[in-house]
Parts: C-alpha cells; structure tokens; sequence
C-alpha cells in the first residue's frame, strides 16, 4: 500500500506520502499499559498537563549518519490541542532532554504543575548519545533525571500517561508507575 512503483515517483505527491507517514505512525504505536482505561482521553474539558522536552523536541533520528532533512514535522502540543479543543493545556519542561542531570528548577515546576490536571502526559526520551552509530550501550536504562521526576510526577497525580520515545530498547520497570504507557518508537514527528 505504501510502496511506490518506479513509474510513480516522477508524479511523487507530497501530500499523500504525508497522509501515509501519518496513517502507518498511528498504526505502529504501541499500548503497553492502561490503567483504569485512562485511554482513549476523551474530548471533554480537561486540564492536561503535557511534561518534557521530548513533546517540544521530540526524538526523532539516532545520532550518525541517521540524520536527515526532514520535509516536515508536526508539533506536538499543536496536533494535541487541536484534537481536544475543549481542554485546558499547559506545558512544563521538566528535565533536560540532552542531560542525564536532574534540573531542580525544572523537576520543582513540573510536579507543582501536575498537582490540580486531570491527566499528565509525560514524555519520556533517550537522549541521542543514548543512541547513535558506532559503539554499544552497555545497560538499557533511561536516564535517572526523567525517571526519578517520572516518578514525583506519578506521587503528585496518579492519573499519568507515559509516551515512550526511543529508538533502542530500554528498561521499563519503574515506567510503569504510570497509569498507562504509549510506546512510539519516535514516530511523533508525522
């Protein structure tokens, strides 16, 4: 379906490869984990609390030759506000997403943030030194400053939504504090 034949790629539409970046993105997420059916989010109105770099960054190529120019990128908490116009959203940084140092400043603002929503979004991503071309990890982990505010962040508002943004595989047992998890494999750039 989303193969081109040779004949088609001088006629290549912009738009429609577009449309199928989107439909084959949406269709490789992954539910790991949902709590008390916390998902789907309905579009009533709702405080939601979106925390981490990764919404406003997101991970999108490993380090090396991964790199390329991309034709486009969504924005995130664009698309989101879009499909819950009813809800009030906010968005806090929380940590450093090319820092396994916990930022007080940041982690402080984010867990009084969460404390009065409805829901928290929290995205939680590998930085790219975690995943890049010529030499191996040696442990899955993510880093200690998301996973410890992850953490606060799940003792202040227990109605908590992981999005996994990563491109190796990675250790979730203390992810799953969350009340659910999404897995995307760093898709959330369609």
């Amino acid at each position: 379906k989303y193969v081109l034949e040779k004949e088609e790629i001088k006629d290549f539409d912009f738009e429609k490869s577009k449309e199928a970046a989107l439909d084959i993105a949406k269709k490789s997420i992954v539910l790991l984990k949902n709590d008390d059916e916390i998902l789907p989010l309905n579009n009533e109105s709702k405080k939601i609390v979106i925390i981490g770099e990764g919404a406003v960054r997101p991970r999108i190529q490993s380090g090396g030759c991964d790199h390329t120019k991309l034709l486009w990128n969504t924005d995130f908490i664009e698309e989101f506000t879009s499909l819950m116009p009813n809800a009030e959203i906010e968005y806090s940084q929380g940590y450093e997403l090319d820092s396994s140092d916990c930022n007080q400043e940041l982690s402080q603002s984010a867990i009084k943030t969460v404390k009065d929503k409805d829901v928290v979004i929290f995205f939680l991503s590998l930085p790219e030194a975690y995943e890049s071309e010529g030499y191996d990890r040696d442990n899955l982990l993510v880093p200690e400053n998301q996973l410890a505010l992850l953490e606060e962040i799940c003792k202040a508002n227990e109605n908590t939504v992981v999005v996994l943004q990563n491109g190796a595989p990675i250790d979730i047992k203390r992810v799953t504090v969350a009340k659910a998890i999404l897995e995307t494999i760093k898709k959330l750039n369609v």
